[in-house]
């Protein structure tokens, strides 16, 4: 199977107490959240992640080509 694509959207959240006791953080911290989602080349889904990131101890970074 190969990802011929993929789509991010980034944006700012709060974190929500469950959140905030896994990540060691207190309520309330901005998180910066991540949806991804990944296709094939026919646009067949094959990846959905959302992601909670800390902002003190992250870096987004992304490579185009």
């Amino acid at each position: 199977m190969t990802v011929y694509r993929a789509a991010e959207r980034l944006r700012a959240v709060a974190a929500d107490a469950r959140e905030a006791e896994l990540l060691a953080v207190a309520p309330g911290t901005p998180l910066l959240e991540i949806d991804r989602l990944a296709t094939t080349l026919d646009g067949a889904a094959v990846e959905w992640r959302l992601s909670r990131c800390r902002t003190d101890a992250c870096h987004y970074g992304v490579e185009l080509v």
